[in-house]
């Protein structure tokens, strides 16, 4: 996996496995108690804008990189193509849009969990993510989009790793609205924009839902001002992502949301941009390194297997295989032709083969700090999602 999608993967666990879980459990603390505390409150703001830096540093490296831009020219560029200051301000705009979502998320949840009717606040909280998450798994399967780049030897290793990842992409996305899945390999740009408000939607019923079932006086006449709270907080996160829209390349958003909001659009799109450009190296990475994503597509198949016959006589006519072809690279190519070599000669592959090992003793992954908000540089020409 190349270094900057280490990087962001381990950002996005954080969230995951700290941040969210500090937020609720410091939230819920405070509604058993019933007692409310300044500075459980600013613990948990402060939590809140870590979750909010993080998500828009996930978002700013994923996008401005130029090695993910290089490789995804269909999937970036909404913050790339920004002067300094529009970049800082758009920066600012996702910091404030997660870290609002993410206070609001785990309230409505903790609304949920004391409604105040029978049955477990955890069952119904469970209720409501299996729903969620399931949506999200009907949509991906409706739309064809549902298994990921994970390079397994089987389409059952391959659903079961993509279901791991795709709940948990949702359940972090539902809190922090990192602009980083509006990728066609994550959730996609449709269904990301529906995702943020449909979590506003879950928020304002949970609170609604709680009043409704609690009718003890205290809270009753709290009930005023904790909607008005909740619409406040609502339009300054609609303010900020208002704001955000007007700052960012509208032109490559749209192309994330209309042209290329699935694996298979935004496959069909690289290959035959990079085919056009002369360019092998992205041509593999965009196909060979993908298995279960286009090998239903009849036409792509066919012209990435001319592709790759073509490729693989001109690269033996010149002795050995580019630089940037290593043997893992090999291995994964094999897994995507059904574990052998059906679509080109085995003793030209097995030749270029012994080059790719070779290839991959010389090119040793560097890591180094390349985003001004932390993020190293890749320089990994392996596949990516």
């Amino acid at each position: 996996m190349p270094s900057l999608e280490e990087f962001l993967m381990g950002k996005a666990l954080v969230i995951l496995g700290k941040s969210i879980p500090s937020i609720v459990l410091q939230m819920t603390v405070m509604a058993v108690n019933k007692e409310f505390s300044y500075a459980a409150l600013i613990s948990i703001l402060a939590s809140a804008a870590a979750v909010g830096f993080t998500s828009a540093s996930i978002s700013y490296d994923a996008d401005v990189s130029p090695q993910k831009q290089r490789k995804q020219p269909f999937a970036t560029g909404y913050l790339a193509s920004l002067t300094a200051t529009a970049k800082f301000q758009a920066f600012v705009c996702m910091m404030i849009i997660s870290a609002i979502g993410t206070f609001m998320r785990s309230v409505s949840l903790v609304f949920l969990s004391f409604g105040g009717v029978e049955g477990s606040g955890v069952t119904r909280i469970l209720l409501l993510l299996g729903a969620e998450i399931g949506a999200l798994m009907i949509f991906k399967v409706l739309s064809r989009d549902f298994t990921y780049w994970i390079p397994t030897r089987t389409g059952l290793g391959s659903v079961l790793v993509s279901l791991v990842f795709r709940a948990v992409t949702k359940f972090v996305c539902d809190f922090s609205m990192i602009f980083a899945f509006l990728s066609p390999t994550e959730l996609g740009g449709p269904y990301f924009f529906f995702n943020i408000f449909a979590s506003w939607a879950v928020g304002f019923s949970t609170v609604y839902f709680y009043f409704e079932n609690n009718t003890e006086e205290d809270l009753v006449a709290e009930k005023k001002y904790i909607e008005i709270g909740f619409f406040c907080v609502f339009a300054i996160w609609l303010a900020a992502f208002t704001i955000f829209l007007s700052l960012i390349d509208r032109g490559a958003l749209w192309i994330l949301i209309v042209k290329n909001n699935t694996q298979i659009k935004n496959m069909r799109s690289r290959f035959y941009y990079f085919q056009d450009h002369d360019d092998d190296e992205l041509c593999f990475d965009a196909t060979l390194m993908n298995k279960w994503v286009w090998n239903g597509d009849k036409k792509l198949a066919e012209d990435v297997w001319t592709w790759l016959a073509n490729a693989v006589e001109k690269w033996r006519g010149e002795g050995k295989p580019p630089e940037w072809l290593t043997l893992e690279m090999f291995s994964m190519a094999e897994m995507a032709m059904g574990n052998g070599v059906k679509v080109v000669s085995r003793e030209a592959w097995g030749e270029l083969k012994k080059g790719g090992e070779e290839n991959s003793e010389k090119n040793e992954l560097g890591r180094g700090g390349g985003s001004p908000f932390g993020g190293p540089d890749e320089s990994s020409s392996e596949g990516e999602r």
